[in-house]
């Protein structure tokens, strides 16, 4: 318990990835988060950054008591926010997580920096 309670204290943003996020939104695309986070630091990240107002909408898995990659968190997200697996991008570092989510029908993206993820995403032709 007490490492949880130290986590938090320890997630910093990565400024890239946020300035990446900046420019997508002022492209015009929709970002949702679907993360797998704690309690203590979600909380701490939200009340300590403010990229959040860039989210359309976010999934938090410890909120809805599901996780990556169960399917059921993806299908949440999808109907929730009213988006169609096929034309959703979803970025994402865990290969399973890709997986889980490629099999709904969702295009992926691994994660591995700003840089090369921007770059897929313009081969891609979304940005």
């Amino acid at each position: 318990m007490n490492f949880l309670r130290q986590v938090p204290g320890e997630l910093v943003v990565v400024t890239e990835t946020v300035e990446l996020m900046h420019r997508l939104n002022s492209a015009g695309h929709r970002l949702y988060c679907l993360s797998n986070m704690a309690f203590a630091s979600i909380e701490h990240l939200e009340t300590a950054y403010d990229f959040w107002a860039l989210f359309a909408g976010k999934v938090i898995s410890c909120r809805l008591n599901l996780c990556k990659p169960e399917p059921a968190i993806y299908e949440y997200l999808l109907k929730t926010y009213d988006l169609i697996a096929e034309s959703t991008i979803f970025i994402d570092d865990v290969e399973t997580n890709l997986t889980a989510a490629a099999q709904l029908g969702i295009q992926t993206i691994k994660f591995e920096s700003s840089t090369q993820c921007e770059r897929e995403l313009r081969r891609l032709g979304h940005i």
